[in-house]
This record gives structure tokens, C-alpha cells and sequence, in this order.
């Protein structure tokens, strides 16, 4: 339950920065994470109202971002 409030509250923030409503996110993970702690990520996810389209490894993150500056 506590991690549905921080996004929740993220999800807050976002939305007074980017004045548009957020509902669908990708979400930056662990590589290590099971099947189970990843599903919970998603689940959290939607108990804050937020349409999960896919978890990224953080790693793979911060690649993406490099490729796209």
C-alpha cells in the first residue's frame, strides 16, 4: 500500500509539470526481479491509477535514454 501512494504522488507531480493527466506509464525495474515482485510492480501500479505498458530493466533505461540525447 505504500508504494501505490508514492506513485500516486509521482503520478501527482507529473501531472502539475506536465499539466496533462498521466494514466499510462513504463516502469524501471531491477534485471533481478522474479515473475511474483514483478507483478506486484504492476499491481501496485494500478491500485495508483496507472496503466502499466511495460517494465523496463533500469539498465536498458538508461540505454534508451543515452540513444535518444
Amino acid at each position: 500500500y505504500l508504494s501505490a501512494t508514492l506513485l500516486s504522488r509521482a503520478k501527482e507531480w507529473a501531472e502539475a509539470q506536465s499539466n496533462r493527466a498521466i494514466k499510462d506509464v513504463v516502469i524501471t525495474i531491477p534485471p533481478f526481479l522474479n515473475q511474483a515482485q514483478r507483478q506486484a510492480v504492476i499491481d501496485t501500479a494500478n491500485i495508483a491509477g496507472l496503466n502499466v505498458l511495460s517494465l523496463v530493466h533500469d539498465i536498458s533505461s538508461a540505454a534508451i535514454l543515452y540513444g535518444a540525447t
